[in-house]
């Protein structure tokens, strides 16, 4: 047989390809990771050698080659050829040789470009007027609590402006001898936009960051630019709404836009933001703010729409800030992915009485909606129409109306309303919503006694790799839906940010952030919105921690966001352990290496709360953060949150169990992470910290039965509650004792207690359980609807989203219906349940180890850096089917031992 023979090689045609870990980005690095996947084409296939080529994606002439690399590498291979040009777009083909040196055929093509630094952009930052006014009435929260975070006391009408800025360019490129090949418009917008190009909508963007920290993205507007007439209309809508939660004040209400048109002989046409824009007002607006986060309740005139339409064409010139770069707007940063706008299953409709129209979406979504309203008929002059006042809501009363108290617990402490005026001339029209909100209901009001025509949503979350959904079907249905009920979550609190919530707090919480992303990472192959995430915290730590000395080390809680700095320590204490589970999932060991000095001081932080001697020596007592005075919630620690999810956990202790669990964890992690980036003298300096605390956690935490108590009293005196969680984080963090008796005892006191954690922790609950025997209790766990936890709000409270906290919330209370960090636990369901762990960075090696002691049949697929494992497990009959991707190495744990396996099918006897 021919070693040149396709049909010989033991691997596929390498496939899923990625540039930076995004499938199509057009504002890549300037030299790239690419990735790619590959089938198993029979048992023990795996990858000796790959070659890349790359062309220009204009006149499709070779660029770079790389010729034979003899390397098993497939995740982090970067570009190395000659410099790429900016904004140009480029496609890359990868094929590979399989260990017998057979190599397969070349892939299909993938596109990137590389996007825009700062000297690249030749545009000017322009404003409109009438936002300009907006940033100057607009005032930062005092701090005397009369007036909502982020506003002026008293006021609710500053800093919320719509406008819209439009340039029509004629190409001079001729079409005959030269087609449009690519149209790639980047923009980067305070605080948000839509973007239209030859009145085609491409796409929803934003920038909540920080002037120097400011995020762009880039759209391909190929297909309006080549069938549009020879021009280029860029018309986009904007908004800037003052700061507010999850979004920064600092920034200018100003816009910068450069696009690039590409033809097949490979000459480009620049079209930039400058002084020949107009602007104009939109027809969105509001001054009565929903809650105290700083959003709004949102207006919408159509009599403005339509003459906002004509006003486009003959608006005012815009201003002009700057070049960039300039003072005002100093630096911008390339977002990698998009937010999808997908269109949301069909509602079904319930017309009340008087008109009123109610749609259930069937779930909670993560959305806009758009309505269409009737024509008003009569004859002669039609009277102006009063604004009609839509309701979005998670509930219906008993007359199966949605709820509409902002009181009412179901609506988060928030005022759903959103209030359109109708045209004058009667004509029918369609409302469209700007702003994104969680809702399962809407209700409509008749148009002058008519019913809304329909009703649609559009579904609103990050863009996630096509085909990188984890499944699992067992023979437990509510561990199904459970499982089911986390994914859906997990994705859709992943927008822009990992939102809190998307319909209160809209904001970037670190521990939200750190529970929804590795449910995101595991259940979506999620990428480029964790990557960012981490950067923006290390961000905090510069801005806001960095000048002195007892705050090194900290990040803020929520970031962007418009209090300046504020930290809770738990959530600190997080990060270290956010860029291990990235680094393992990816491999991308760059971005190790940008977070390890941030990581070094968190490291630190911990160890200043050490006491050297004195009854509390060797724990962490008292540790800084969490604001200035004994009565703020999150003084020296949360560990669980809202306060119902402690269930009665000693917040009086110095010495917290969990604090000092969280502390150990640090400290493990960064010495983990110090060997991989070959930092030899840290990993052993964090190494022997960590075993230091941990020897001090075992002498003094641990009471007469072996079961950790929640703290000790300044005195030394250990707490007399001995609570869920002083138990669980040891066990799940590896504090606990080696001795397996001792760990056996800890874990039964842990499982006896059912669900005594809030949805935050839960995670650690369940991992802590898998990890010490005890699979069938953390199956218990993640089923028993007789007991707090996910069962019971499928079964009780017909959730189709996870909550903030396990307990309905209490007539006035802002918890939240919709809030992703209760989907953490999806991780271990998937690590410890199904049984397919990745154990070496960018799943090179995964352990296989389905959870038939608690399960009779498991069968599911997570899809990892380097392509989908299945696993299908039957109790039974006695069998275990494992598939795995080429170049994958699995770890199967059997009755009799351990069996390593390469690539492709595997079955085995039980």
């Amino acid at each position: 047989m021919s070693v040149n023979s396709a049909s010989a090689c033991a691997v596929g045609r390498p496939y899923g390809l990625t540039a930076d870990d995004a499938e199509t980005p057009w504002n890549a690095s300037p030299n790239p990771r690419f990735a790619w996947m590959m089938e198993a084409l029979r048992p023990g296939a795996a990858q000796s050698a790959y070659e890349i080529a790359v062309e220009d994606g204009a006149t499709g002439g070779e660029v770079w080659r790389s010729g034979r690399v003899e390397s098993a590498e497939q995740s982090n291979v970067r570009y190395a050829g000659p410099a790429l040009e900016h904004g140009r777009p480029y496609a890359w083909r990868v094929r590979v040789w399989d260990r017998d040196g057979v190599p397969t055929p070349f892939s299909e093509p993938a596109w990137f470009a590389v996007g825009l630094d700062d000297g690249e952009w030749d545009a000017r930052w322009i404003e409109s007027a009438r936002a300009v006014d907006a940033v100057a009435r607009w005032v930062p929260a005092s701090e005397d609590g009369r007036g909502p975070a982020g506003y002026e006391p008293g006021r609710s009408d500053t800093g919320n402006v719509y406008w819209r800025a439009r340039r029509t360019a004629a190409l001079k490129g001729d079409p005959g001898a030269a087609p449009v090949v690519r149209a790639l418009v980047y923009v980067c917008c305070a605080h948000d936009y839509e973007l239209r190009v030859n009145g085609k909508r491409i796409g929803r963007g934003q920038n909540f960051d920080y002037p120097s920290e400011s995020r762009y993205q880039a759209w391909d507007a190929t297909e309006a630019v080549a069938a549009g007439d020879g021009t280029l209309a860029l018309d986009l809508t904007c908004r800037w709404y003052g700061g507010g939660q999850g979004r920064c004040p600092d920034t200018r209400p100003a816009l910068l836009l450069h696009a690039v048109v590409w033809r097949a002989d490979g000459s480009r046409e620049d079209v930039v933001s400058d002084g020949s824009w107009t602007v104009a007002p939109a027809p969105y607006g509001g001054d009565v703010l929903r809650n105290g986060e700083g959003d709004f309740v949102e207006t919408y005139d159509a009599n403005a729409a339509s003459d906002g339409d004509e006003a486009a064409g003959r608006g005012e010139p815009a201003l002009v800030l700057g070049a960039h770069p300039c003072p005002e707007m100093p630096h911008v940063v390339a977002e990698l992915g998009h937010v999808t706008d997908l269109p949301a299953g069909e509602p079904r409709l319930t017309t009340l009485g008087d008109g009123t129209v109610v749609a259930d979406f069937g779930k909670i979504v993560t959305g806009r909606f758009s309505v269409d309203f009737p024509a008003v008929a009569g004859t002669g002059p039609i009277p102006a129409m009063p604004p009609l006042t839509l309701w979005a809501g998670y509930e219906l009363d008993a007359d199966g109306r949605v709820k509409t108290g902002a009181g009412d617990p179901a609506n988060q402490g928030s005022d759903l309303r959103f209030v359109v005026t109708p045209p004058r001339d009667g004509r029918a029209f369609t409302y469209d919503a700007w702003d994104t909100l969680c809702f399962r209901y809407l209700m409509v009001p008749p148009a002058d006694g008519k019913p809304a025509l329909a009703v649609r949503a559009r579904v609103v979350h990050a863009e996630v790799p096509s085909g990188g959904e984890a499944r699992l079907e067992t023979s437990d249905p509510t561990l199904d839906r459970v499982f089911a009920l986390m994914a859906y979550s997990a994705l859709n609190c992943t927008t822009n940010q990992f939102l809190d919530t998307p319909t209160r707090e809209r904001g970037q919480f670190l521990a939200d952030g750190f529970n929804i992303s590795r449910a995101a990472m595991a259940g979506w192959r999620e990428r480029a919105t964790t990557a960012k995430a981490i950067r923006q915290f290390l961000d905090s730590q510069t801005r806001w921690w960095s000048s002195r000395p007892e705050d090194s080390g900290k990040y803020n809680s929520v970031y962007p966001n418009v209090d300046l700095g504020r930290d809770i320590p738990d959530f600190s204490l997080m990060m270290p352990r956010w860029v291990r589970e990235y680094y393992m999932q990816t491999g991308d060991l760059g971005l190790v290496r940008e977070a390890m000095p941030y990581l070094e001081r968190t490291a630190d932080y911990p160890l200043r709360a050490i006491p050297a001697d004195g009854p509390l020596a060797g724990l962490v007592v008292d540790i800084d953060g969490g604001g200035t005075a004994p009565k703020a919630p999150y003084f020296h620690g949360i560990v669980d949150w809202p306060q119902p999810g402690r269930f009665g956990y000693d917040m009086a202790c110095p010495a917290r169990t969990v604090i000092n669990a969280l502390s150990y964890r640090v400290l493990d992690d960064v010495a983990w992470l110090a060997g991989a980036v070959g930092d030899a003298g840290s990993a052993a300096r964090r190494r022997a910290q960590a075993d230091a605390l941990r020897e001090a956690m075992n002498a003094k935490l641990l009471n007469a039965d072996g079961v950790y108590v929640d703290g000790l009293m300044a005195d030394g005196t250990p707490s007399g509650h001995a609570g869920q969680h002083a138990s669980s984080f040891p066990l799940a963090f590896g504090v606990a004792p080696d001795d397996e008796a001792a760990r056996a005892r800890l874990a039964g006191h842990v499982a006896a207690m059912g669900m005594r954690q809030g949805p935050m922790t839960a995670d650690v609950l369940v991992k802590s359980l898998c990890d010490n025997g005890r699979r069938d209790a953390a199956l218990r766990l993640l089923t028993n609807a007789d007991d707090w936890g996910w069962a019971e709000l499928l079964r009780d409270r017909d959730a189709t989203f996870t909550w903030e906290q396990w307990q309905y919330p209490a007539p006035g209370g802002d918890q939240s219906e919709s809030h992703g960090w209760g989907a953490a636990a999806l991780q271990y369901v998937v690590e410890r349940i199904l049984g397919v762990e990745v154990v070496s960075p960018g799943a090179a090696v995964v352990r296989v180890d389905p959870a038939l002691d608690a399960l009779g049949r498991i069968d599911g697929t997570v899809v990892t850096q380097r392509g989908p494992v299945r696993v299908l497990a039957d109790r039974g009959a006695g069998t275990l089917h494992v598939e795995l991707p080429a170049n994958v190495t699995g770890v199967v744990a059997l009755p009799g031992g351990e069996a390593t396996v390469t690539g492709g099918t595997h079955d085995f006897a039980l």
